[in-house]
């Protein structure tokens, strides 16, 4: 399964950012057109304020549908052929998914169209891709990942045959509990701050010991809710984990690992 992402979006007439030099941008459109600096002048013109991105990250959403299709999918394949492979520490069965099954297409078909877009913006807006070749974007494995209460992800990055490539998660399951845990919040005595992350995921992309002391450095890390459908797309060598989770449910998601060949280079970049 793979897209040449070039051909992809010439086929699909989407629109390309405009650079930011071409015209002048209020300050609260600039991250949002370069996605590389924002820049907010301050009073009397003293100075700017300037702030890097540390990271870029895909979110969608998969309508009720595909979820029912991609449940139906891992329910009977349901093998456990993945777990000898995966860092997970689950009792839950994590199993390799058949991409081209016709449960799966509408899901893969948007993941793919996904992942194109991520590298076409990423292609655009950092400047050490600017002489880069066209990318082919073609899937290298799809995983289920069933975890169970008290099951937990330990921190971890992706690996891919391509020197640069994309992972992502979708969630098909999600315990009612962490939700209920999220709303009701730390006063409720039924949930300390512990209980209000559990199950979720956290992306870390920096050290994170210095933030407790610094006032002024910037977050390193964040968390991310499991919310049925959602799904995010983030490069293959992001630190990430899950919490463990106490509750009645299984938590549900599938993981897939992108190659982004560069044109002519397809199984030796390394």
């Amino acid at each position: 399964m793979n897209i040449e992402n070039k051909q992809f979006f010439q086929d699909e007439q989407l629109i390309r950012v405009v650079p930011a030099e071409r015209y002048e941008m209020k300050p609260d459109e600039q991250h949002y057109i370069t996605k590389e600096l924002t820049k907010v002048k301050l009073d009397d013109d003293i100075g700017e304020i300037w702030t890097y991105p540390a990271l870029h990250l895909f979110h969608g959403k998969i309508s009720e549908k595909i979820v029912k299709d991609v449940i139906e999918h891992c329910t009977n394949t349901n093998n456990d052929d993945a777990s000898g492979k995966l860092v997970a520490n689950i009792e839950g069965p994590q199993s390799y998914l058949d991409a081209d099954h016709p449960l799966m297409k509408e899901f893969v078909d948007i993941m793919m169209r996904s992942a194109c877009i991520f590298v076409d913006q990423c292609m655009m807006t950092n400047p050490s891709w600017e002489q880069a070749q066209p990318r082919r974007i073609e899937i290298q494995e799809i995983w289920d990942v069933k975890m169970k209460p008290g099951d937990y992800n330990p921190l971890h990055i992706h690996g891919t045959k391509a020197m640069q490539g994309l992972s992502s998660i979708c969630y098909l399951k999600v315990p009612d509990g962490l939700h209920q845990a999220e709303e009701e919040g730390v006063m409720n005595p039924k949930y300390n701050y512990a209980a209000k992350i559990d199950g979720w995921l956290k992306f870390l992309w920096g050290i994170p010991d210095h933030y407790k002391f610094d006032e002024f450095a910037c977050p390193t890390g964040t968390h991310i809710l499991p919310k049925v459908g959602d799904y995010y797309i983030f490069p293959k060598s992001l630190n990430h984990e899950v919490y463990p989770f106490r509750d009645n449910e299984d938590r549900w998601s599938v993981q897939i690992n992108f190659n982004c060949w560069e044109e002519g280079k397809d199984g030796n970049e390394y």
